[in-house]
């Protein structure tokens, strides 16, 4: 099963500065614990900085308001069985 962050509702916002070539993330995690948090947003972090080239992303993980099931997307339930 494969699922991504946004489906996942974990992306909060997502602020693109053309001026200082900055992506700037916010998002959480479903728990503070979370086991894959660091490669989770090591890879959001990436994967925004192969898509724009030349721009720096940083992410900042925010825990308000908290994720619960009700931010899965549509397509992502389905993804999930649900």
């Amino acid at each position: 099963m494969n699922i991504n962050i946004i489906d996942l509702g974990l992306v909060y916002d997502i602020h693109i500065d053309k001026a200082l070539k900055i992506a700037a993330i916010s998002m959480t995690l479903s728990t503070p614990a979370c086991p894959m948090g660091n490669i989770i947003t090591n890879h959001a972090k990436v994967a925004v900085e192969d898509e724009l080239d030349g721009y720096a992303a940083e992410v900042e993980l925010v825990w308000q308001p908290r994720w619960s099931y009700d931010n899965i997307s549509a397509e992502g339930r389905v993804a999930l069985g649900l």
